[in-house]
């Protein structure tokens, strides 16, 4: 104990984390086990293999003695103590800082200190010091100056060559645009509009960002990072938009990045696309999600290595199979990287997976030529398709490559090149392998495309559509490629088959899988958003009723229910759209309301926090 502060933040979950944490075994930062007992959102950020992702790309050894300031539950603290020599993990709640202790109580080289920044010594002590998601803090609403001044204390701590990283979200990720409500606060468009109102944290934009470390005397550089830096799937320099491999930007992430369980997202627009055309205009830099600032203390920052472009990871999966696949600029050109996370021999008698290190294959996506095509360009490009697999699936009579399918082949030049081959199975049949690709494809191009572009109403009705393109004359066996994809996916990312973990997985897998098939495509982001007249001005009418009721109910008086009645009956008036208005005629069926969910979801758990004794 350091000292007392004032300072007890809480995310919630930390009950949960806790029972994680004392019922484990194994506190690694790649644990399987943790990230099975983390019950609840607060519990999976803990516990979650992801977390230690947004450092892993960094060149830390064990010559380092590390700060970590607002340790939390010591999520990335697991991730700094296994890589450095020495870590001191501050944090200021004792409750939080007692269950870091217990995620790095094995690391005899770790400890928790509890308190703020103030109570450390004035000292040059630190070769680094971390700061996930704490700045956004500092300062409050408006504070810049404080920030600035933050930052000048922490590095007045550090060594010569010394760093600052630092994650925080971006106030303009294209997240916000596509219709996330805003991390903290929960407001829709609150960064976009620079925080208009008043909330305990603040996020900023790249050059505001690195304006105040350069304020602070400090060198910094914002690398982008997707879908945030809880989960980082994608982690990149600015220079890797100035390169062949560009591309790789809007291919690596997947669409539309995940946001708070506790926020529904509106989705107004096609994130994937609209994050494509910053790319492709020279703002990529702007506007990702999320940044990890490295900022050196006497020089520009060299934690990052100057050849690495970007650095993907797998998210979700058992460490088994968790995968690492770094960009970099290799002589003349550009080679991806893959490495595993793997600390034993696979166990999986049928699955295979393969690392290699190759080179980065420049083309135009697949799946994107799929979407672009009229029906007869994508029957020709489908029978090629099938004419292509075949004479993959020949190459190996020992395993099957099953991964080979539209998403990952590119166009280069007229031919096609498969650019992603980690798994192949030994026990699957051939014709499964293009079975699996037009479930997928009808999948993905029913969420990519608009409803009128297909005769099909759903993606499993696509299915037979895409057969008879291709030239399949037999009925695809959808419920059986269901129950083998759903394997896989079990796996992978559940555990070893016949364990509970596998099962629950399994059947978790095939509902999902079936709710997708079946989901109608005129659901998707471009018919949803046009089903009825005057959307846009709907969706602007219910912020403006959400802003009112939230100010009434935070003003209320303990006790007073009024205010709560009144938003919920302004929130019922709205709701009522949904029972009263049919789509226009013609029209498929839709779902409108997804801004009003989120509004009802918002309102309803502050009115609930409000009845709170």
């Amino acid at each position: 104990m350091l000292g007392q502060s004032e300072i007890r933040w809480r995310h919630g979950g930390e009950d949960s984390t806790g029972r994680a944490l004392f019922a484990a075994a194994d506190l690694s930062d790649m644990s399987d086990e943790l990230a099975e007992l983390g019950s609840s959102w607060p519990a999976v950020c803990d516990c979650g293999r992801e977390r230690g992702h947004i450092l892993r790309g960094l060149k830390l050894h064990s010559g380092m003695r590390a700060l970590e300031v607002g340790a939390g539950c010591g999520g990335v603290s697991r991730t700094l103590a296994e890589r450095c020599g020495a870590l001191d993990a501050l944090e200021p709640n004792p409750e939080r800082a007692r269950l870091a202790a217990r995620r790095l109580s094995d690391i005899e080289s770790a400890r928790v200190l509890v308190g703020e920044v103030e109570d450390l010594p004035a000292e040059l002590t630190y070769d680094l010091i971390v700061m996930i998601g704490v700045l956004e803090y500092v300062g409050g609403w408006r504070g810049v100056a404080e920030r600035i001044e933050f930052l000048g204390r922490l590095a007045a701590r550090l060594r010569p060559g010394g760093h600052i990283v630092c994650a925080i979200e971006n106030r303009l990720g294209v997240g916000y645009f596509a219709g996330q409500p805003d991390d903290h606060s929960g407001q829709l468009f609150q960064g976009l509009e620079d925080h208009p109102r008043p909330f305990p944290a603040r996020t900023f934009a790249r050059q505001e960002l690195e304006s105040i470390f350069r304020s602070a005397g400090l060198h910094p550089t914002a690398l982008g990072v997707f879908p945030d830096y809880r989960f980082p799937r994608m982690i990149y320099a600015p220079t890797l938009l100035q390169t062949p491999a560009a591309s790789l930007a809007w291919r690596a992430p997947k669409f539309p990045s995940t946001p708070h369980p506790s926020h529904q997202t509106a989705a107004i627009l096609d994130e994937r696309r609209l994050w494509r055309s910053f790319v492709e205009n020279g703002m990529g830099a702007e506007f990702p999600n999320s940044f990890l600032v490295v900022a050196g203390n006497d020089g520009e920052q060299q934690l990052w290595p100057e050849p690495q472009l970007a650095a993907f990871y797998s998210v979700g999966r058992r460490t088994q199979f968790a995968t690492e696949s770094r960009v970099v600029v290799s002589g003349d050109g550009i080679a991806v990287e893959r490495r595993s996370f793997a600390r034993r021999p696979s166990t999986s008698t049928e699955l295979v997976q393969s690392y290699s290190t190759e080179p980065y294959q420049p083309g135009r996506e697949f799946i994107d030529v799929l979407i672009d095509a009229d029906d007869e360009e994508l029957g020709q490009w489908l029978v090629r398709y099938r004419e292509f697999l075949d004479r993959e699936l020949a190459r190996t009579p020992d395993t099957v490559a099953f991964d080979v399918w539209p998403d990952n082949l590119v166009l280069s030049g007229n031919e096609l090149v498969v650019v992603d081959t980690e798994f192949a199975h030994r026990g699957m049949q051939r014709e499964e392998v293009l079975w699996r690709a037009l479930v997928l494809l009808a999948i993905t191009l029913s969420a990519r495309t608009v409803a009128a572009r297909w005769v099909a109403n759903t993606p499993r009705e696509l299915v037979a559509e895409l057969a008879r393109l291709a030239g399949v004359t037999e009925e695809v066996p959808i419920d059986r490629v269901v129950r083998r994809q759903a394997e896989l996916m079990a796996e992978i990312f559940g555990g070893e088959p016949g364990s509970e973990a596998f099962d629950e997985h399994l059947s978790n897998a095939q509902i999902a899988l079936q709710q997708l098939l079946d989901r109608p495509i005129s659901a998707n982001v471009y018919d949803s958003r046009d089903a009825g007249a005057g959307m846009h001005d709907l969706l602007a009418q219910a912020q403006r009723d959400r802003d009112i009721a939230l100010q009434r109910a935070e003003h209320a008086e303990a006790g007073t229910l009024a205010a709560v009645g009144e938003r919920d009956a302004a929130l019922e008036e709205l709701l009522r759209f949904k029972r009263e208005q049919p789509p226009e005629d013609g029209a498929r069926s839709w779902s409108l309301p997804v801004p009003l969910r989120a509004v009802a979801s918002e309102l309803r758990r502050r009115g609930a926090r409000r009845r709170e004794p």
